[in-house]
């Protein structure tokens, strides 16, 4: 239920932001919150043996900052067009 309600508020927030400057501190905090929980979901059903495990991680790493950055791009030109359309 925690999560629910985190989720939820994070949504609206993330709604509510859209219609203003959105700042790249924002994007990385949510980031930041949903990568944690993604590791945490991957380690707990993975279930890595230790061979594994250095393998995976760093491809992994490398593989979640390249999504980060796209991310931050998507955002960011969303954040344009809204712009673009509220100034029109």
């Amino acid at each position: 239920m925690k999560k629910q309600i985190i989720l939820l508020s994070l949504l609206f927030i993330g709604t509510t932001s859209l219609f203003s400057q959105v700042s790249q501190g924002d994007i990385q905090l949510v980031q930041q919150y949903f990568g944690t929980e993604k590791v945490a979901l991957i380690k707990e059903y993975m279930e890595l043996t230790p061979a594994h495990d250095s393998v995976f991680w760093p491809i992994y790493n490398k593989y979640e900052n390249e999504r980060q950055a796209l991310g931050k791009q998507r955002i960011s030109l969303v954040d344009q067009y809204l712009k673009s359309i509220k100034n029109g």
